[in-house]
This record gives structure tokens, C-alpha cells and sequence, in this order.
């Protein structure tokens, strides 16, 4: 799915957004997850809070963030640490939450509300 083109509302890999894409990332591991970001963060259990969440995230967990009026408009999914896949801009694409590297996505930090542990077990 890397590269695959942001389509909203899509959930193919002839384009995907974001919560498609983490809810494919789940479906793929026998987990389901509702379709939307803002459903998808009441699922699991909350393990970090704003910029403390690349401190406690591990892979798979799931990284939310918030739009200019304070909902949550866009989900992620952790690669661990600092990293995450998640479809936005044009693709889906790997970033970097650690604002002292030259190539994070500092809009994106900022935004950071919460992480949750999908739990499966």
C-alpha cells in the first residue's frame, strides 16, 4: 500500500484515506475496526497523550490527530517510536512525528491528540 494514492473516502489500493487504510491495515490481521477516524478512536485502550505518544507507541498502535476546530479528522499507524504509515497529502506514506528531524511534518505533530492500543488478545 506504500505509494498507493489518497482517494477520501476510499478503501482500495486504487486509492485509500486514512482510516481506510488503518482499517485495512487491521482487517488484513483478522481485527475489525469501524470506518471512520473519529470511530476508530474509541476502540482499544489510550496509551499516550499528545507529544508524549512517540515516547509509548509501539507498531500497530493507532495515532490520532485533531483539525483546526478541534475534532478528530485523521488517523495513523505506528511503525514505532517516531514513525507512522498513513494516507495523506497525495499518498500513503511514512513520516516522522520527531520534530527535531529536518524532515518531520511539523503541522502534524502539533496536532497529535492521542494513541490507542488495539488490544487482541
Amino acid at each position: 500500500y506504500l505509494g498507493t494514492p489518497y482517494v477520501w473516502g476510499g478503501v482500495t489500493n486504487l486509492g485509500v484515506d486514512c482510516s481506510g487504510f488503518s482499517q485495512f491495515i487491521y482487517r488484513a490481521n483478522g481485527v475489525h475496526l469501524p470506518r471512520d477516524a473519529e470511530e476508530q478512536a474509541i476502540v482499544g485502550v489510550i496509551v499516550g497523550f499528545g507529544r508524549q505518544v512517540r515516547e509509548v507507541v509501539e507498531p500497530g498502535d493507532l495515532i490520532f490527530f485533531l483539525n483546526e476546530r478541534g475534532r478528530i479528522s485523521h488517523v495513523a499507524v505506528s511503525l514505532g517510536k517516531d514513525r507512522i504509515i498513513h494516507a495523506s497529502g497525495n499518498n500513503v506514506h511514512i513520516s516522522t512525528l520527531d520534530e527535531r528531524r529536518e524532515d518531520s511534518d511539523q503541522p502534524l505533530i502539533e496536532r497529535v491528540l492521542f494513541a490507542r492500543r488495539i488490544c487482541t488478545y
